[in-house]
């Protein structure tokens, strides 16, 4: 199975020039990357959410031209250190890296951290320590925001009602404050995800659920944390839903994508105004040469857009693709060939397990699932209880589960 790679994507005029900077290898390397790194200058950072001598991921660097790549940081864990980070970006500043942990920590709910570029010296700021999911949040993703001497984030779950929340803290660790706990519903978001864009003194961000529909949201709010408002609901259907990924701010215009994981649909990329108006698709994934399932955040460059989707393409292992801020010129730059086929319940299967909510009991529907899986999983999302069902044939849909065996909570395909 394949460990993961970096790649460099050089916008082209007309084909794409695909480079391999690096290949994984695991341990004391890294394995299984998330997010996209971090450009400063001709260096790119970046984490892994495995590898490293303790298993527990890492944060590298490594020139643009795939030169000088090296292991910054391998966390080890708790209590003392963070955990498996993901669908995270380090964010640079001042020659200092800035990111957080899923898991890790005094009581293993996720950290935030910083390091030097060089290695030289790292620091855990803040350890969740809410284990009954009340007022601070837990298990942190998304990109930070770091603006003067001010950190500010999302964490996916905990607050009042076990919805996420928004927090900030000091670049030297202090003064932790929850600046918004989500509470869902209609008037609210649920489950934060991607991180936060900041533009002048506002934060926003969206939210895989919630809203009218309970389809995600796009949100807004002060540093200071007043003024918090809902800018766009999403529909589902031809309106998306299950925001991925973080928003892309110019002029005035935030640029995104959505999964349309509950909806059925195979994703799209939108854009809406700063004052939430004039939402529209620009280009909704048909599911096979174009792709599906958006993935990451998109890149800004020269009046269009780039990034990639997980599946979809000539060989169904995901596209990089390129499209026009105004929706046109979509193009397929690259279809991912993928390496052997593997068959049950693989690490690529855990890693999508982290989207899922704070669940203490969880049911997974799927082809090749075996009881030997069980321990992994409780002790991936620190559940009590899991049930593991084997269709032993791949579904179509999730309507055709629901048919099949009940309520589904979780398929993985």
């Amino acid at each position: 199975m394949a460990l993961g790679l970096a790649l460099m994507l050089v916008p082209p005029a007309a084909a794409a020039e695909i480079t391999l900077l690096h290949s994984f290898s695991g341990k004391p390397d890294g394995r299984n990357p998330y997010g996209s790194p971090s450009l400063s200058g001709s260096t790119l950072y970046g984490m892994t959410g495995g590898g490293g001598a303790a298993d527990c991921g890492i944060v590298y660097r490594l020139n643009t031209d795939g030169s000088a790549y090296r292991v910054l940081h391998a966390f080890t864990g708790p209590p003392s250190d963070g955990r498996g980070p993901a669908y995270t970006s380090p964010t640079v500043s001042n020659s200092t890296l800035y990111g957080v942990t899923w898991y890790g920590g005094a009581v293993n709910w996720g950290t935030i951290f910083k390091v030097s570029t060089d290695g030289s010296r790292y620091e855990v700021l803040y350890s969740f320590q809410e284990r009954l999911l009340t007022k601070g949040g837990v298990l942190p993703q998304g990109t930070l925001v770091v603006s003067g001497s001010t950190v500010y984030g999302t964490a996916a779950c905990g607050g009042r009602e076990n919805k996420g929340t928004v927090f900030r803290i000091g670049t030297d660790g202090s003064g932790f404050k929850v600046l918004h706990a989500f509470s869902g519903g209609r008037k609210d978001g649920d489950t934060p995800h991607g991180g936060l864009t900041l533009a002048g003194s506002t934060l926003y961000g969206m939210t895989q659920k919630g809203g009218s529909n309970d389809y995600g949201t796009i949100y807004k709010l002060s540093t200071g944390g007043a003024a918090f408002a809902l800018l766009h609901t999403f529909t589902g259907q031809q309106g998306g839903d299950f925001p991925e990924g973080g928003l892309v701010l110019d002029a005035g215009t935030f640029y995104g994508m959505t999964s349309d994981w509950k909806a059925h649909g195979h994703g799209k990329i939108f854009r809406i105004g700063t004052d939430g108006g004039g939402f529209n698709v620009l280009h909704a994934f048909g599911g096979a040469s174009d792709g599906r399932a958006p993935t990451g955040t998109l890149i800004l460059y020269n009046s269009a857009l780039y990034g990639m989707t997980s599946s979809g393409g000539m060989g169904n292992q995901g596209t990089l693709f390129r499209i026009n801020t105004d929706g046109g010129g979509f193009e397929v730059l690259h279809s991912f060939a993928g390496g052997a086929e593997t068959k049950g319940f693989t690490d690529a299967g855990l890693a999508q397990l982290k989207d899922l909510p704070c669940l203490e009991e969880l049911t997974l529907y799927g082809p090749g699932f075996t009881d030997a899986a069980v321990p992994q999983l409780m002790e991936l999302r620190g559940l009590k209880k899991v049930r593991l069902v084997d269709t032993g044939l791949k579904p179509a849909t999730f309507d055709e589960l629901r048919r099949k065996a009940g309520q589904v909570q979780w398929l993985v395909e």
